[in-house]
C-alpha cells in the first residue's frame, strides 16, 4: 500500500506542476528543469512492474537490480543521448543523468514491491 500512496504522489506532483507550467504559465526554473527527471524512473519503473505482474501474468513481486540499471540506462540513453540529436530543442544536461538514476534508487529502495497474492 505504501508503494501505492509513492506513484500516486509522484504522479500527483508530476501533474501539478505540469498544469502549473503549461497551463497556468507559472515558471519555476529548477523544478522546471529538473523535477521530470527525477520523477521519470520511479513512475515507468512502477508501471513495468505492474504491466509485469498483470500484463503478462508473471509471478513478480519486485523488479531486479539488472531491470532498474537496464531501463534506466535506455531511458537515459534515448531522453539525452539521441533526443538532442534528433531535435535541438532538447539539450544533454549531466545533471538529469543524475536525476534518473536518483528517480532509480528511489523507486529501488522504497516502491519496488508489489504484495503478493494470497
Amino acid at each position: 500500500m505504501r508503494q501505492q500512496l509513492l506513484v500516486i504522489g509522484c504522479v500527483a506532483i508530476f501533474i501539478v506542476h505540469q498544469l502549473l507550467q503549461k497551463v497556468f504559465n507559472i515558471s519555476l526554473p529548477y523544478i522546471d528543469s529538473y523535477l521530470d527527471p527525477l520523477l521519470c524512473m520511479p513512475i515507468l519503473l512502477y508501471l513495468l512492474l505492474i504491466e509485469r505482474k498483470y500484463f503478462w501474468k508473471q509471478k513478480v513481486t519486485s523488479l531486479s537490480w539488472a531491470t532498474i540499471v537496464a531501463a534506466s540506462v535506455f531511458i537515459i540513453v534515448i531522453a539525452e543521448i539521441l533526443f538532442p540529436i534528433w531535435n535541438a530543442a532538447f539539450v544533454f544536461d549531466t545533471i538529469d543523468i543524475v536525476l534518473y538514476c536518483l528517480g532509480a534508487a528511489f523507486f529501488y529502495c522504497c516502491m519496488n514491491n508489489l504484495p503478493a497474492e494470497k
